[in-house]
């Protein structure tokens, strides 16, 4: 089991990821963020994994052995994937 804990933030050079330094605003991002949120939320709670957002919600199996995956800043997240 491999056990990574923390709130570290790692610096994203902008020049050679472009596409991931900057969360898109727009309102067709909103909405495409919206879907992939659904979408992988149940995805997550159909898999063997664990999903942990900042309020507590916890999706996923209950199994605290298996893979757990802690997101930090949900609305980013799910912008950046509706959105690529």
């Amino acid at each position: 089991m491999i056990d990574v804990s923390g709130t570290h933030t790692a610096a994203i050079d902008p020049t050679r990821w472009p596409a991931v330094s900057r969360v898109p605003r727009g309102f067709a991002d909103g909405a495409a963020g919206a879907v992939a949120d659904r979408l992988f939320r149940r995805a997550a709670a159909r898999l063997p994994i664990r999903v942990i957002y900042p309020d507590g919600t916890r999706i996923g199996a209950a199994d605290p052995t298996l893979p757990t995956m802690v997101v930090h800043r949900p609305d980013a997240m799910v912008r950046r994937v509706g959105r690529y």
